[in-house]
């Protein structure tokens, strides 16, 4: 399995996405390209912890 299909590393690049890190700095980061992180973000923004709100999950299937 590809290091890259692991939730974890998924759920920690957003989390940093969220956080304020830029695109261009997690791509350089994780070695992938725009369109893979984008498409994290809009699979994952919602189950990420967001300051002052806590954790947020939209649907409970997106947790796959």
């Amino acid at each position: 399995m590809s290091k890259w299909n692991k939730l974890e590393v998924k759920l920690e690049s957003v989390q940093e996405y969220v956080n304020g890190l830029g695109v261009l700095e997690l791509c350089e980061k994780y070695e992938i390209c725009k369109s893979t992180m984008y498409n994290w973000v809009s699979q994952y923004k919602d189950i990420v912890h967001y300051p002052n709100v806590g954790y947020r999950i939209k649907r409970v299937h997106d947790l796959d």
